[in-house]
């Protein structure tokens, strides 16, 4: 144990050095208010973002009465990053940012946000020619700015405007605005185009896009890296692709820095735990009482299934379809208002259900390749304790507003018998399945690297919502083969951690500090600097469950060696140490010094104690590692 911690403590301190020292060569928040704003480069939209045949000018500007109506609201505030972009025909985009704004001015601008008819008439008389406006409506803008509006207005009258062709004679000129306050910032999109074609840019996506790049540059939350579809839930939104991941300096110190010390302390306090239950069984019991209840009602389902169906390939493939689909109900209930009957809320469950079972099974195939190798019987079962968890994930989440949300706990359609797994080979079976499960994560993250670029030509609106679904599946997997990974590299019961931990130091060292800043450089805290960071809902959730949990740790700890008592004469052995106890006690029982000293090649045998079915014998002496039922564990054994 000692060993173990030792490690863990580095593992934690490296994190950590590494995320300060990230921080300390960051630009410092008092050196970009002591230059009196923020700067802005990467607040603007750029001709990139625009679709295709379109091209920067300088010579259109077609808002500049509307610069004028918002800089008399805004006094003391200029006008940042303002972009023209025109296509070969009759269509012009115009971005720019105003700032910075007083707190008066901030609660000013919403209060006129939410006036929709005033802001129509403010646009329209601002505007030429929509003064004598004839139709407008207003626009969604769910997850826009602290604040916004949007509208269109479509000219009456026939008026001059940019255009590199003549336009037909009575064409209306429409125009479409969306305004929002991010901050101390106001953001301005505009798209004026001919009003008899529909526009072929849409200002409140690119409102929503410049909104994300303001907000990654203050520091502040903000909504999705995506705007949502009809094949694009709003849950996959909040998953980053490898375009949208922060590279600014103070963003990735901060999270090598949380995520150093928050493993230091779970991981810890783990092991802590682990090692208290193990040595008091009835606690122990009454902590996964309701994994066995829940394991005992699908060994019932299982009867069931088999008697209908008949058994074989046909029960397996019905209970591999009846165990993902069950993970993909459970996680969709991560999607706030989550409507099942709908087109979208339908294809969240299917998509969540799939990336659950791609992840699942692609991690129990890596495992079961090599548990043939090594000759491990294998079966197809459910692991309830993960449904378990899967299903507190998802309170958690919900509970707590988190986004995108906890998946932990994968479909385990492949059980390995544990009780054939001493400690070299279970680092090699469960380290297989730990791998593939991060070949699998990074191939479904790569692969939104061309759904990406591709979402940013021209296509027709079927194919574009085809690739937006084909991405959101793709990060799904991502999200839950990453969470799983960083799961599996904690030193829990059965999971690779443990056993790496024991087998291969060096390589689970490294394992641990990736996963871990994978997870909350993608999921956690994908672009909060530090002082944001701790304001964001998923930082100060995960902070506050280490902290509970070592609380827990701490409060069990303490009631165990005040309930109980050892034995006057006997003293613990730890698990692997360097003495031979005489005599093994546990409860009333003794183990003879023939049956702890002596023994058969090393593998596992009937428990001397007869307190397990199992207990692992190293060749020298009887190890802390004991087997039930396939499910292994460590309970060291007392000298006595």
């Amino acid at each position: 144990m000692r060993k173990g911690l030792r490690a863990m403590a580095a593992t934690g301190v490296l994190a950590s050095v590494l995320g300060a020292a990230t921080l300390l060569q960051s630009p410092s928040a008092a050196a970009q208010e002591g230059s009196g704003e923020p700067a802005l480069t990467e607040a603007t939209l750029g001709l990139e973002d625009m679709p295709g045949g379109f091209g920067e000018t300088a010579d259109l500007f077609t808002i500049g009465g509307l610069i004028t109506e918002l800089l008399a609201r805004a006094e003391g505030a200029q006008v940042h990053q303002h972009r023209v972009f025109a296509d070969t025909g009759t269509e012009v985009v115009e971005s720019l940012l105003i700032g910075p704004l007083t707190s008066a001015e901030q609660d000013e601008f919403d209060a006129w946000f939410a006036d929709e008819a005033e802001m129509v008439q403010t646009v329209a008389e601002s505007v030429p020619p929509f003064g004598n406006s004839g139709t407008w409506a207003v626009l969604g803008t769910t997850g826009l700015g602290d604040s916004s509006f949007a509208c269109w207005i479509t000219a009456t009258e026939e008026a001059e405007r940019p255009s590199a062709t003549a336009q037909p004679a009575g064409s209306p000129t429409r125009l479409e605005v969306a305004l929002a306050r991010r901050g101390p910032y106001l953001l301005v999109v505009t798209v004026t185009h001919d009003g008899a074609e529909e526009p072929i840019a849409d200002a409140v996506d690119l409102a929503r896009l410049l909104d994300r790049r303001l907000a990654d540059t203050l520091g502040l939350s903000v909504g999705g890296f995506r705007p949502p579809g009809l094949l694009v839930p709003d849950l996959t939104t909040h998953i980053p692709t490898p375009t949208d991941i922060s590279t600014d300096p103070a963003v990735v110190g901060t999270n090598l820095l949380l995520a150093g010390l928050a493993m230091l302390a779970f991981v810890v306090a783990s092991e802590v735990l682990d090692n208290t239950l193990a040595e008091h069984e009835a606690l122990l019991q009454r902590v996964v009482g309701p994994a066995r209840w829940l394991g005992r009602a699908q060994r019932r389902l299982d009867a069931t299934l088999a008697t209908r169906l008949g058994g074989g390939r046909r029960l397996d493939r019905a209970r591999l379809v009846g165990i993902v689909a069950i993970y993909g109900l459970v996680f969709s209930f991560l999607e706030p208002g989550w409507h099942p009957f709908s087109v979208t809320g339908l294809y969240l469950f299917l998509a969540m259900a799939a990336a659950c079972g791609l992840v699942g099974i692609s991690a129990d195939l890596g495992k079961r390749v090599a548990a043939r190798r090594l000759q491990i019987p294998t079966t197809l079962e459910l692991r309830p304790a993960n449904l378990i968890m899967a299903m507190a994930s998802t309170g958690l989440s919900r509970a707590f507003s988190l986004v995108p949300g906890l998946l932990f706990g994968r479909p385990e359609a492949l059980e390995v018998d544990e009780a054939a797994l001493d400690p070299p080979r279970g680092a090699r079976v469960l380290g297989a399945g730990a791998l593939t499960l991060t070949a699998v994560g990074a191939a479904a993250w790569l692969l939104t690297l061309p759904t990406s670029l591709l979402q940013r030509i021209d296509l027709p609106g079927w194919l574009g919502g085809a690739i937006g679904g084909l991405e959101a599946l793709l990060l799904l997997a991502f999200a839950v083969a990453v969470q799983n990974l960083f799961l599996e590299m904690l030193t829990l019961p059965g999971t690779a951690g443990r056993y790496l931990s024991r087998r291969h130091r060096l390589l689970w060292f490294f394992a641990l500090v990736a996963a871990g800043f994978a997870f909350w450089h993608t999921l956690v805290n994908p672009r909060g600097d530090l002082a944001s960071a701790l304001q964001a809902a998923n930082v100060r959730f995960f902070l506050g469950v280490v902290v509970a949990f070592m609380a827990f740790v701490v409060g069990v700890r303490l009631y165990v060696r005040r309930k109980t008592r050892p034995a006057p004469s006997g003293q613990e052995a730890a698990p692997g140490g360097d003495g031979v106890a005489p005599a093994a006690e546990v409860g009333s029982e003794t183990v003879p010094v023939a049956a702890a000293t002596a023994g058969p090649p090393a593998g596992w045998h009937p428990d001397p104690t007869g307190r397990h079915q199992q207990r692992y014998w190293d060749g020298v002496r009887w190890t802390a590692w004991v087997a039930d039922d396939g499910v292994t564990g460590p309970d060291p054994l007392r000298g006595g």
